[in-house]
């Protein structure tokens, strides 16, 4: 994997797309927090994919430039499952395109 960010629990996962396309984040299994996921660097036309591994009550949250359909907005799959998100690149828009839950 390009990026890996070990169990923020509450905090931020920031993802910097400058460093590559692939990030996994593994949220703290005992938190029953936010995570905070953000994304910077973006270059035109990139595709990134994130693998999130989800906690207890874990759920998630996107900054502001991170773009998500409006009728389906992301959350967590259980403790224990993976949850894979791809974000695509328009201009410095960050869009979440494709997201495939539950997986164990």
């Amino acid at each position: 994997m390009d990026g890996f960010i070990a169990s923020p629990g509450a905090g931020t996962a920031s993802l910097d797309f400058s460093t590559g396309n692939y990030f996994q984040i593994v949220l703290d299994p005992a938190s029953t927090g936010i995570t905070h996921i953000s994304a910077s660097n973006a270059l035109e036309g990139q595709v990134v994919t994130v693998l999130l591994q989800c906690g207890i009550n874990s759920t998630a949250s996107f900054s502001t430039n991170i773009k998500q359909p409006a009728t389906s907005f992301y959350t967590a799959s259980q403790s224990g499952e993976y949850d894979v998100i791809t974000f695509t690149t328009f201009g410095t828009g960050v869009y979440l395109t494709s997201l495939q839950k539950n997986f164990v």
